[in-house]
């Protein structure tokens, strides 16, 4: 049995990072629509629930 090694896909880089609130949910279909590489929802306690 013989085997090759893939060498690893180049990660994309990270550079712009979109911040939203998760308890505004009529935003999340803007902020996946955006050119943001990452988008970051916040869930901490301070969010309106």
């Amino acid at each position: 049995m013989s085997f090759r090694l893939q060498p690893a896909a180049p990660a994309r880089p990270n550079r712009c990072q979109l911040f939203g609130p998760g308890s505004r949910p009529a935003l999340f279909d803007k902020m996946a629509a955006s050119a943001a590489d990452v988008i970051n929802l916040d869930l901490e306690d301070s969010v309106a629930p």
